[in-house]
């Protein structure tokens, strides 16, 4: 049961954070740095196979 516990508490607490980033944009940032990361990743393999 305590451990059961902890592991519900752990889950409130993941959500709350996940919320509290929806709400002050920091989740939205997160995104745009991911997908401008992988976007460059993507455009390097490309040039890369381009030019072999």
């Amino acid at each position: 049961m305590k451990g059961e516990m902890e592991l519900i508490e752990k889950l409130l607490q993941t959500e709350i954070n996940i919320f509290r980033s929806i709400r002050d944009g920091s989740a939205y940032m997160q995104h745009m740095e991911d997908f401008y990361y992988i976007t460059l990743l993507e455009l390097s393999l490309l040039c890369k196979n381009y030019l072999l």
